[in-house]
């Protein structure tokens, strides 16, 4: 077999953080690469080998695992919502005994989005139940039942929220935005008498009068006169996505404004800061000190494309056993995906584990029935999943596999040889990034045919450290990592 071989010269600066590692032990496949699904914003799963993804122009689609090949349209309600930039079907959860009651609820946004604040058809964001027919594959979109609705209180169509999940204690929660503007002018997220900015927790199996669902009692102010009875915890700017791991915590990324990005673990009755506080950084300095804020369990700045956090899931699959029990979360803007570990007695672990290309806009993550995790690109409306380097790659007809082989010598000073094999043709491109995921060289873009290649890399005039290479080539794509040592 023929060896092509490139020799490059780049310049790389090589920064270190205390307690940012890198691993290169994940990578993404396509397992339904013939298939789009729109403008998918959520993908969830019901108990069994079916993912339902969620796209924002009002439709649930269906693949199941065991046929990849075919999407089904389980729900279609483009004709009641509004869609487009933040509004649209955002959210999905499945009842817990779903099995049984066919139950499954939605967070929509409904009305004239070019005049939010209208009288006649306010802008508002609509929380309703769905019954599956008695096709397990179509839901009736006639059993609509609208459980909970607000209107905006501003003339702004952004910071909605949209996630929504059932929790241990069997509530529906949900998540609000402050409503959009710029740093919260209506300071909506520290207004207790309004729905902005909040978490809310809500019992659907029970109604009190008035409502199509009751209040739990151990809500903060279920009691209260004035304030949302349906309020569980508050001072967010905007939660797009937060999970319920196993163990009942709630994980949810919020995100900033113009600087820091969080994560945090949310409960009952806490008060997260904004907008006097954006991350740990003081927002807005009129404001009075919040003595209760909780600040964030890991917050990260908007340096090198960083830019909106997507919320992910507690990794709780077995086919990447190095992630067990890490909370997997990426970054919309930058495409960088990382795990974080919390240690006891200190500042959690934030490692590094893959970098998306700069077309790929990470909009959500999901699991299946055995716990393993995908992504999905909302720009294209394709969805990956998360696997591990040990496990198979793509085949082709001439044998050939797709494979990223271990850089020789490792460590190295100052050169080492990247080899990879393309099992067909196409596009491919080969990345160096940084300990922190910047893409600090292109080593490879360009078309190249089925066949063997070897990359020299040289970096003699840098410093020692860490960094990682990446092969993009279709839907395959694997990171590994190389140390320079001097």
């Amino acid at each position: 077999m023929k060896i092509h071989t490139i020799k490059l010269l780049f310049l790389i600066s090589f920064t270190f953080f205390t307690r940012i590692c890198v691993n290169g032990q994940v990578t993404l496949t396509e397992p339904f690469s013939s298939l789009t699904f729109g403008n998918p914003v959520d993908i969830q799963n019901c108990g069994d080998s079916r993912l339902f993804i969620v796209s924002q122009n009002g439709i649930i689609y269906i693949v199941d695992r065991n046929a990849p090949t075919l999407r089904k349209t389980f729900l279609d309600i483009r004709a009641r919502i509004t869609s487009g930039g933040e509004l649209g079907l955002l959210g999905l959860a499945f009842h817990p005994n779903y099995t049984s009651n066919g139950f499954f609820y939605v967070f929509t946004t409904r009305g004239n989005s070019s005049n939010p604040t209208n009288q006649t058809n306010p802008l508002r964001i609509v929380v309703s139940r769905f019954s599956v027919t008695s096709n397990p594959d179509s839901a009736d979109s006639n059993s609509e039942l609208i459980l909970f609705s607000t209107s905006k209180n501003q003339n702004n169509t952004n910071h909605n929220g949209g996630a929504i999940a059932f929790g241990k204690d069997g509530f529906l929660y949900f998540t609000i935005g402050d409503g959009g503007g710029s740093g919260d002018p209506q300071n909506n997220a520290q207004n207790l008498t309004n729905y902005h900015g909040k978490m809310m927790r809500i019992d659907v199996n029970q109604k009190d009068s008035g409502l199509e669902y009751a209040i739990p009692t151990s809500n903060p102010f279920a009691s209260h006169p004035t304030n949302r009875k349906e309020i569980f915890a508050w001072g967010l700017r905007n939660v797009w996505r937060f999970s319920v791991d196993t163990t009942g915590e709630i994980w949810a990324g919020d995100v900033g404004q113009g600087q820091r990005e969080e994560v945090n673990i949310i409960e009952n009755g806490k008060n997260y800061g904004w907008r006097k506080y954006e991350g740990t950084l003081t927002y807005n300095t009129n404001d009075p000190v919040i003595p209760d804020a909780v600040f964030p369990l890991h917050s990260y700045s908007h340096e090198n494309n960083n830019l909106s956090i997507t919320g992910g899931y507690v990794y709780r699959g077995t086919q990447i056993p190095s992630l067990s029990g890490a909370y997997i979360f990426g970054d919309y803007g930058s495409g960088r995906i990382w795990s974080l570990r919390r240690n006891p007695s200190s500042s959690p672990t934030v490692t590094f584990l893959v970098q998306l290309s700069q077309s790929f806009s990470l909009s959500t993550f999901g699991f299946d029935n055995t716990g393993e995790m995908y992504v999905a690109n909302v720009n294209n409306g394709r969805v990956f999943r998360l696997t591990g380097l040990l496990l198979s790659t793509p085949r082709s007809s001439n044998n050939l596999m797709f494979e990223l082989e271990d850089n020789f010598p490792n460590p190295f000073n100052p050169t080492t040889q990247i080899n990879y094999t393309l099992a067909r043709a196409g596009e491919i491109e080969l990345n160096v990034f940084d300990v922190l995921g910047r893409k600090v060289s292109t080593l490879v873009s360009a078309r190249q045919e089925a066949g063997r290649y070897s990359v020299t890399f040289d970096a003699r005039d840098q410093s020692s450290g860490i960094y990682f290479y990446q092969l993009r080539a279709g839907g395959f794509l694997q990171t590994k990592k190389m140390v320079l040592i001097k």
